[in-house]
């Protein structure tokens, strides 16, 4: 890799880790509540256990995301890899001098862990694109999946594994799109760690994965793909083998938040009888849509043929079907909607993977001035939107009604979220992080 792409690429990092912290706030949940605590417990304890936490706080001991293992411990209910990077992040602080038990620790650690997956992830599709793009396309589709997307409005701003499944995504790309022939040992093992990595943070993952593993088999042979795709595998059965010996099944407490749905989503099961509606709100709610949050992402869709014409031996396809997959899974998924959040949130996990044909689009086909004009008011309205649920407050998910029990506010366009923010102002929580008590207990 030429020199001064590697110092393009630490400047595109270091600029995306001072927007994803210029708002200076987690927008956290009660998803990503225990990932975080978890991580903290990692640093300073040795464990990923949540008893302290709910000791010191009783009420977390109620919530579903707090789940009771086997010995009666409590643990996150999700998978503890987003806890383990976040480890790391906590074990830093620590040596840098920061309290852990500070009260606004945790949501530090949240916030550098998933901004610098995220920016990692942006700054690997870039290496990746410059393979077979321009310098600018390469730019170009790198800024508008780490600004125009909710890359920052929700991954980059805590903690809840898709952080991870991007970063992850984004290390198989940068490995293995590449012309067949010049797929090395190295590439063939590390983006199957970055396979394996997905799918332990996500298991909802596993088409899109499978469908990437069955590529790498079809690209190199199996003699070639076996060991490393075995190895992907093997990541993954030992997660499944924790989380078993945690709280007695595969999945660990999944199952039982599966079980909540009718209670907390209003909704029947886990398959939808309408799958239909689930596909169209993927894309098109006002408030849920992801091309109305982010229009930019119709550049990647234009550029698809050309993509698989011009670009035809580096795994593109493969890609695209996987994608694919995964979208009819959160199609027929009942709460395609993905609880309280801020605009699109399942889409996001196969982004990654759309980037190839928008690069092959802005070189090769959007190349009318009139198009490019359509791709910057794209870009810029697409910015705005994900810049909205990085600074602005949010109060839509449950105002007037809870969303997750009053699905039809999914399609109201009088109302939706975007506007309703706007409405609101800037979030007052906004800088709350700068505080030097965030790494420092308050004074009694």
């Amino acid at each position: 890799m030429p020199s001064r792409h590697r110092v393009i690429g630490i400047a595109l990092f270091v600029a995306l880790m001072l927007v994803y912290n210029a708002n200076g706030r987690e927008i956290g949940g009660s998803d990503s509540q225990p990932t975080k605590l978890a991580a903290r417990a990692l640093a300073l304890r040795g464990n990923l256990r949540l008893d302290n936490d709910v000791a010191l706080h009783p009420l977390l001991g109620e919530r579903a995301s707090f789940a009771r293992d086997l010995q009666g411990h409590f643990r996150s209910a999700y998978s503890p890899i987003g806890s383990i990077f976040g480890g790391v992040t906590a074990v830093a602080l620590r040596t840098l001098g920061a309290d852990l038990d500070a009260p606004l620790a945790p949501n530090l650690i949240a916030k550098l862990t998933a901004s610098a997956l995220t920016a990692s992830a942006v700054v690997l599709v870039f290496f990746a694109l410059r393979r077979f793009a321009s310098s600018v396309a390469a730019m170009a589709v790198a800024v508008g999946l780490g600004l125009g997307t909710n890359f920052w409005a929700l991954h980059s701003q805590t903690m809840a594994l898709h952080d991870v499944v991007a970063f992850a995504l984004a290390l198989t790309l940068f490995s293995w799109t590449r012309p067949t022939f010049d797929l090395t040992t190295r590439h063939l093992w590390i983006g199957a760690f970055g396979l394996g990595l997905a799918v332990m943070a996500r298991q909802q993952t596993a088409p899109l994965v499978g469908i990437l593993g069955l590529g790498l088999l079809a690209r190199v042979g199996w003699r070639r793909a076996l060991p490393p795709l075995a190895f992907a595998v093997s990541l993954l059965a030992g997660l499944l083998a924790f989380q078993y010996h945690w709280f007695g099944h595969v999945l660990g407490a999944v199952p039982m938040l599966e079980h909540l749905h009718p209670e907390v989503h209003a909704v029947t099961g886990t398959i939808s009888t309408e799958p239909w509606i689930g596909a169209a709100g993927l894309l098109i709610s006002p408030s849920r849509g992801l091309l109305i949050f982010s229009p930019i992402v119709l550049v990647a869709l234009m550029g698809i043929p050309a993509a698989l014409r011009y670009v035809p031996y580096h795994g593109i396809g493969w890609g695209l079907a996987g994608s694919a997959a995964l979208y009819l899974v959160y199609g027929v998924y009942t709460v395609w909607w993905g609880g309280h959040s801020y605009g699109p949130r399942y889409l996001l996990d196969f982004l990654v993977l759309l980037t190839p044909p928008a690069a092959v689009a802005l070189d090769l086909v959007l190349r009318a001035r009139w198009a490019q004009a359509l791709c910057v008011a794209a870009l810029a309205w697409s910015m705005v939107a994900t810049a909205t649920g990085a600074f602005f407050a949010d109060n839509w998910n449950t105002s007037p009604a809870d969303v997750d029990k009053h699905h039809e506010r999914l399609w109201d366009w009088q109302d939706s979220e975007i506007p309703r923010a706007w409405s609101l102002g800037l979030d007052p929580q906004n800088f709350a992080l700068f505080d030097r008590y965030t790494i420092r207990q308050l004074p009694r």
